[in-house]
């Protein structure tokens, strides 16, 4: 068993950049003892990303996640830039659901600029805004004391609406009018609702995802007694160790399943080439069978034509010669 604590740093990056979803949560603990000699290295880490030349399955492919989830443990302010400007990446975009929940719940109040920011930015991509809405909702539901301030941000991105409740002439269709409707209901917002029916009636938010009107009206007051969201990374990465021993067994399983469907159709071969085969030799012997007995009945018509031949009659052999001659000696030792 590896002693982590008496890795030198170099050692314990060595070790990390090598660790797979499987991990040893004492690697994890050796990390977190040494938050100043590893930040430099995992702030880069995050920012670089994996080598494009790595294999898909390459340890050093997850460096990025395991990156990530310590310094969202270190809590370093100066993490959060990286995160929005990785998070803008439409390559990095499997960190997204990683850090969805994670990333607010360790930050909280302090990653409410960044999110802000990361939201409201019109050139990022719209699935990335989406889940910076969702961080967004998560600190607002664990810090009651940033409500206002997180739903003002959300009613900023809402359209103003002319004096008679329609929504004005120019406003484009967008994707992300639907996410913002998803998270004022999620944050149980009312005084949107005048923008959000109107969305609707334009036919701009997407009812395969949101519901129709009712069905929205319905999430929005239905009561949801949130829990706190409290990041522990050791809990996090006994979550991932569970998971990964999981996935591990259904693939054994699934293998096991596999290997048992191939024996069976190869035993099922194996049964159907020794049924043809005894169907064969059936046909053989009932061919056999009649040939034998084809023969018998012409022996037994050759004897009684034979009986029925005078001694001076032809022979029965076809040789022209007369049967006492030829065949009829034969016969009667036969007889």
């Amino acid at each position: 068993m590896t002693d982590y604590r008496s890795l030198s740093t170099d050692e314990l990056w060595t070790a990390l950049g090598q660790a797979d979803h499987l991990i040893d949560l004492d690697l994890i603990r050796a990390c977190l003892e040494r938050r100043k000699e590893l930040t430099p290295v995992l702030l880069k880490a995050l920012e670089d990303g994996p080598d494009p030349n790595w294999e898909y399955d390459d340890p050093r492919c997850f460096f990025e996640i395991h990156a990530g989830f310590l310094l969202c443990a270190f809590r370093d302010p100066a993490a959060l830039p990286v995160f929005g400007r990785v998070f803008r990446d439409p390559d990095r975009e499997n960190l997204l659901e990683w850090f969805a929940r994670d990333l607010p719940a360790a930050y909280g109040p302090a990653a409410i600029p960044m999110l802000i920011e990361w939201a409201q930015d019109e050139s990022v991509y719209p699935y990335s805004r989406s889940i910076a809405m969702a961080m967004l909702v998560v600190v607002a539901q664990d810090h009651p004391d940033e409500y206002d301030r997180i739903v003002a941000a959300f009613h900023s991105l809402l359209p103003d609406l002319n004096e008679d409740g329609a929504l004005p002439s120019g406003i484009e269709d967008s994707e992300m009018w639907t996410w913002i409707a998803l998270s004022l209901a999620d944050l149980k917002d009312e005084a949107s609702l005048p923008q959000i029916m109107a969305l609707y009636r334009a036919g701009m938010i997407e009812e395969e995802t949101m519901g129709n009107e009712e069905q929205y009206l319905d999430y929005l007051y239905q009561q949801v007694d949130e829990q706190t969201r409290h990041y522990d990374v050791l809990e996090v990465y006994k979550g991932l160790n569970q998971m990964a021993i999981r996935r591990a067994e259904a693939e054994a399983a699934e293998r096991e399943r596999a290997h048992l469907q191939a024996e069976r159709e190869r035993l099922e071969a194996e049964l159907a080439e020794r049924l043809a085969e005894r169907e064969r030799l059936v046909a053989e012997r009932e061919r056999l069978e009649n040939e034998r007995e084809r023969l018998q009945n012409k022996q037994a018509a050759a004897a009684s034509t034979r009986s029925k031949i005078g001694r001076n009659d032809p022979c029965w052999c076809g040789s022209g010669k007369k049967y006492k001659r030829c065949h009829w000696r034969e016969d009667r030792r036969k007889r």
